[in-house]
């Protein structure tokens, strides 16, 4: 445990599930029910999932398809749910994140779209 933290108290130290990039305002969907945030939450593991196993039966193409459609998605609901809800995923700012994860995702797909299938 860090010097810094023996000495505070502990309300008095940041909440690590909060993205000190992100700004103090809510946002878009913290008013939506708390079942549909935790379903597209619940759809990254998903495609996290299917990804796991297109890679694990040796499908690389579809594997390739679902991480890059599953980090589309990621960029596109780190707008829309709060960051006590995405934890880890809630990287850098919105912005930061919807760009990255939309551009490297998009490569993805269209490199799993465009290669050939090589006889399979």
């Amino acid at each position: 445990m860090r010097e810094i933290a023996r000495r505070a108290r502990p309300e008095d130290l940041p909440d690590p599930k909060v993205n000190p990039h992100t700004k103090d305002e809510a946002p878009m969907g913290a008013a939506w029910p708390l079942w549909v945030q935790y379903a597209l939450y619940g759809a990254l593991f998903f495609g996290i999932g299917a990804f796991l196993v297109f890679l694990g039966l040796e499908r690389w193409r579809r594997a390739t398809f679902m991480l890059g459609m599953t980090m589309i998605l990621l960029g596109v609901i780190r707008q829309y749910l709060p960051d006590k809800i995405l934890g880890v995923f809630s990287v850098r700012s919105k912005l930061f994140d919807l760009t990255f994860c939309t551009v490297i995702g998009a490569g993805m797909v269209f490199l799993s779209v465009s290669v050939d299938a090589l006889g399979s």
